[in-house]
């Protein structure tokens, strides 16, 4: 009996200790955000900034698209409301210029797609209004205090709706296609490539590059094919300039992962009951509202210090050297017991599950955006050249280091093997741009 009094007085004597250290009591004392995790600051006043203008794109006729996205921002509008004009809905308007040659296909149901655009002028209107905004900048969002969202989750806020400005891009890439004279094909191509301009250097979120990504490697492929269609333009360097230098480099959407994770963390250190469960029992209740196990700002550091890492590692590198960088990262570790600590055990854990997340593919995927931009003019090149003279022309230039050894040609096409293709564990083909038949 003595025996197991003194087992329960250490149990009792360790537990209190253990709630001595996991308490908010033993928290660290608040942080302020190390400065190279400090997003960008928003310098338009909302009513320029084409970001809310954009969430309500498809606002009603007669409504103003940037007073219905600052509404659907705040919380104060539903995202449909902001999708009520309708966009072309053909399938065909959704050709993927990796898959197929979109450029013939237009061509060859030109009257289908011209009536399409006609049949939503409203829509196409509102594009070229979105592009004559003063400028536009992605905000981030910011752990809401009042207001409708002050009650909800910061992962329910709503999310831009890059869907129809993806609609928008695809009508200028289609009046340039269909267009009858070079001059209106120039200005259509010279619209979809202000808007990718425009929505790379305006994206801060991870979700936002990623979109601007896509965009300009499937745009790049489209100008291929354009330009290796009979009678086939001629494509400016100023309609194939790149995308700015840092909306290739990793620390932007870095610094907003970063910065959205912190405003989670935020989220948790108001006193609750649902740290541990949306369906608490007393003692988990109990247990969230003092925090026990949980010490944010402790916790905060230590993601603040996996970031930091990951941005000193990666957050500068572009192309080759960021695509190097990324191959050589070890696999993700998912955090198990070992992680856990006496202090901070719940803290630790949730870091850990910071430090295991895998970016490799994306990182990937933004580092092959330099190959899109390469091999785009080294293809309108090979057009002037007749095509028995092409191989021997190909092996006679100094490629970029890049692409040095990442591009060949078959009878149609310069073919492109890309970083993500080659380290992907499923199969994804080759990129081929266009070229001119013999």
């Amino acid at each position: 009996m003595k025996s197991l009094a003194l087992l329960a007085l250490l149990l009792l004597l360790t537990g209190a200790a253990w709630v001595a250290c996991n308490g908010r009591w033993a928290d660290d004392p608040p942080i302020p955000r190390p400065p190279s995790l400090e997003p960008r600051v928003v310098s338009l006043a909302p009513a320029g900034n084409g970001f809310f203008d954009l969430l309500g794109l498809r606002a009603a006729a007669g409504s103003r698209p940037n007073e219905i996205g600052q509404r659907i921002w705040q919380g104060q509008l539903p995202s449909e409301a902001g999708a009520e004009l309708a966009m072309p809905t053909a399938p065909l308007w959704k050709c993927r210029p990796e898959a197929e040659d979109c450029v013939v296909r237009w061509r060859e149901q030109a009257l289908s797609m011209q009536a399409e655009m006609a049949a939503t002028a409203a829509f196409g209107q509102r594009c070229r209004d979105w592009l004559q905004t003063p400028g536009y900048e992605e905000p981030l969002r910011e752990l809401p205090t009042s207001g409708p969202l002050a009650r909800q989750p910061i992962e329910h806020s709503p999310l831009p709706a890059y869907a129809p400005l993806g609609q928008c891009l695809r009508g200028f890439q289609l009046e340039a296609v269909l267009a009858t004279r070079p001059a209106d094909a120039e200005a259509a191509w010279a619209q979809a490539h202000a808007l990718l301009q425009r929505l790379a250097a305006g994206s801060q979120s991870l979700l936002g590059q990623a979109v601007s990504w896509t965009w300009a490697k499937r745009h790049a492929l489209l100008l291929s094919q354009w330009a290796a269609a009979p009678g086939g333009g001629v494509v400016a360097p100023a309609l194939r300039a790149p995308l700015p230098v840092d909306a290739m480099q990793p620390r932007r959407w870095m610094v907003a992962e970063a910065h959205f994770g912190r405003q989670v963390a935020q989220s948790m250190l108001s006193p609750g009951d649902v740290l541990y469960s949306r369906e608490p029992g007393l003692l988990q209740a109990q247990a969230s509202r003092l925090s026990l196990g949980f010490l944010p700002h402790a916790t905060q550091r230590l993601v603040d210090d996996i970031w930091l890492d990951r941005l000193h590692a990666l957050g500068t590198l572009h192309g080759a050297a960021l695509a190097r960088a990324a191959e050589a990262l070890p696999p993700p570790d998912m955090p198990g017991w070992t992680t856990l600590r006496w202090k901070n055990p719940a803290g630790r854990l949730l870091a850990g599950f910071a430090a295991s997340a895998d970016y490799r593919d994306m990182l990937l995927r933004q580092a092959d955006l330099v190959l899109f931009q390469q091999a785009l003019p080294l293809a309108l090149a090979l057009n002037d050249v007749p095509a028995a003279e092409r191989a021997a022309w190909l092996a006679r230039q100094s490629l970029p280091a890049e692409l040095a050894g990442r591009v060949s040609l078959a009878p149609d096409a310069l073919v492109l093997r890309t970083w993500q293709s080659v380290a992907s564990s499923g199969p994804i083909e080759p990129v081929r741009f266009a070229l001119r038949p013999s």
